[in-house]
């Protein structure tokens, strides 16, 4: 409460989302979900992004979980998958494409199944080993096209026996010799 021409009257009367005042102009401690800023009470979101409840306005006590924020310290930060755009937690994909998780809107951190990381960016595995479906990186295959009649061999993929490597595919060996059965 504060006086008024000699009358006490609730804070919030004079000073919006106040809970206790010093004066009509002096707000003392906001209520939950806003704080101090100068002597009025401001969104708590409006210094920390996607902050719920703080307890100023450098220390969140609870963020917004349904905009893909978790707390982590005093601070809210993006749920993985997810980045940091213009205050809100947007997913990675919207910016880089075919990126699990990333560090910014231009750094892809890893990528989704059948991809890896070529500098920042996400590129299919077969853009680095030929017949490779899925990779752990640039150079490690896990997964390779067995339709294509690719094998896994290490962390790389070979044709399969009575097949060789023609312009990046597995080629019967009878398409180069007739009657071969294997061929290199």
């Amino acid at each position: 409460y504060a006086l008024d021409n000699n009358a006490c009257s609730p804070c919030a009367a004079f000073l919006s989302n106040c809970d206790t005042c010093s004066s009509t102009t002096a707000c003392a401690s906001c209520q939950s979900g806003y704080a101090i800023n100068a002597s009025t009470c401001s969104p708590c979101e409006s210094f920390i992004s996607g902050c719920v409840t703080c307890s100023s306005k450098t220390s969140c006590s609870t963020c917004n979980t349904g905009a893909n924020f978790y707390l982590s310290g005093s601070s809210c930060v993006c749920n993985s998958g997810y980045t940091l755009n213009n205050s809100v937690c947007s997913p990675c994909t919207a910016f880089l494409s075919n990126c699990a998780t990333c560090s910014s809107t231009t750094v892809c951190a890893s990528c989704q199944n059948g991809f890896a990381i070529n500098v920042t960016t996400c590129s299919p595995c077969i853009s680095f080993m030929v017949g490779c479906l899925t990779c752990s990186s640039k150079t490690s295959c896990s997964t390779c096209n067995t339709g294509a009649n690719f094998y896994l061999s290490g962390s790389s993929c070979g044709c399969n026996s009575g097949y060789a490597l023609n312009n990046s595919a597995c080629t019967l060996c009878t398409a180069f010799l007739s009657n071969c059965a294997t061929c290199s």
